[in-house]
């Protein structure tokens, strides 16, 4: 699959389990002071352990996607889609400009949930045109339950959990170790982590918790 706008083309794999941080290769093996190479690296070496060990499927998705547009039957696929992932949201809470929760997010917060047929966002995933309390207000309303780090301590992040409680949402606190707790919520459990590494059996742990209560619940 080649996207004619830019150089470069598309290749689909089946895995087993979500690409991440440590699976097929460790991203933390491909550090450098030149962002661009360390990345150019670490895709190359991406790409080369999906052909060994996964299936190449990007002419059966090409394939099926042809189908799917010359019939329109897309637009049937996208309406259950976006249905399906209406009933199915969480929305992450957390400070802006940390690098390691960034990190976090995209090679364990996400892929966990995913596993579990929910999408997840945070704010600056979300296009709009609103005041930004207002988009992340509605945005804990209509999720399922919550993921929040807590690391930094910041006053608007304490403001967005207690939203979430005071809507009775489901949600699971996260810190980086010896993050100080503040208020009322810290009589709840607080989930702290030292690296990704350590935080990735936690939060399977609590989503899977979550989850199975919200199954039992509907």
């Amino acid at each position: 699959m080649f996207n004619m706008g830019h150089i470069g083309g598309l290749k689909v794999y089946e895995t087993a389990k979500p690409v991440d941080s440590d699976w097929p290769v460790k991203k933390s093996d491909f550090t450098s002071s030149d962002k661009f190479l360390e990345t150019y690296k670490y895709d190359n070496a991406l790409g080369e352990a999906l052909t060994k060990e996964t299936k190449d499927v990007t002419n059966q998705v090409f394939r099926e996607a042809t189908i799917l547009i010359d019939t329109g039957e897309y637009k049937e696929l996208r309406a259950r889609l976006l249905e399906t992932t209406g009933e199915r949201y969480a929305f992450f809470i957390c400070p802006f400009g940390n690098s390691e929760i960034d990190h976090n997010y995209e090679y364990v917060i996400k892929p966990i949930v995913r596993q579990h047929q929910f999408t997840i966002e945070r704010v600056d995933e979300i296009s709009h045109t609103q005041e930004i309390t207002d988009i992340i207000l509605s945005a804990i309303s209509r999720s399922k339950f919550v993921i929040a780090d807590l690391t930094d301590a910041r006053p608007n992040c304490y403001y967005e959990v207690g939203y979430a409680h005071a809507l009775r949402k489901p949600f699971i606190v996260l810190a980086k170790v010896e993050t100080q707790r503040h208020f009322d919520i810290s009589t709840y459990k607080w989930n702290y982590w030292k690296s990704y590494e350590d935080l990735k059996p936690i939060l399977e742990k609590e989503v899977e918790s979550i989850v199975q209560k919200l199954t039992k619940a509907s």
